[in-house]
């Protein structure tokens, strides 16, 4: 039957995709980079459309359990939103803490700075 064979083609392909999602969320899980995490997302819709076209052209029970994997790859990849939106605080925070490191190394040379000032004043008397 060819539609059964073009069905079972487009699962295949599912599936592959689904293995591209996978890996390309563990590597934006190690780089955190903006490049990764729109290669991550790109794959992440991508799979998402390809399995909504497929969406209906199952027989009964492969639909039903294609519908229920949707529902986990949403899962899955409100996840990763929330992944993302973690990665965005964290950077926030270093960004917040380098800025607090510059103002005390500048408060600790202008203090070294009046401490000598104040020593040359006082052996200068």
């Amino acid at each position: 039957d060819p539609q059964a064979l073009q069905r079972s083609r487009a699962v295949a392909d599912l599936h592959q995709q689904l293995l591209m999602v996978r890996y390309q969320v563990r590597g934006y899980v190690f780089e955190r980079s903006d490049k990764a995490e729109q290669a991550a997302f790109a794959a992440f819709d991508a799979l998402l459309q390809a399995a909504t076209t497929l969406r209906g052209q199952l027989p009964g029970e492969a639909d039903a359990a294609l519908e229920q994997a949707m529902g986990s790859l949403q899962g899955y990849r409100g996840g990763i939103e929330q992944f993302r939106a973690g990665v965005i605080r964290t950077r926030q925070a270093q960004q917040a803490m380098q800025s607090s490191t510059q103002d005390m190394a500048r408060a600790g040379r202008t203090l070294t700075e009046a401490g000598r000032q104040l020593r040359e004043s006082t052996a200068s008397r």
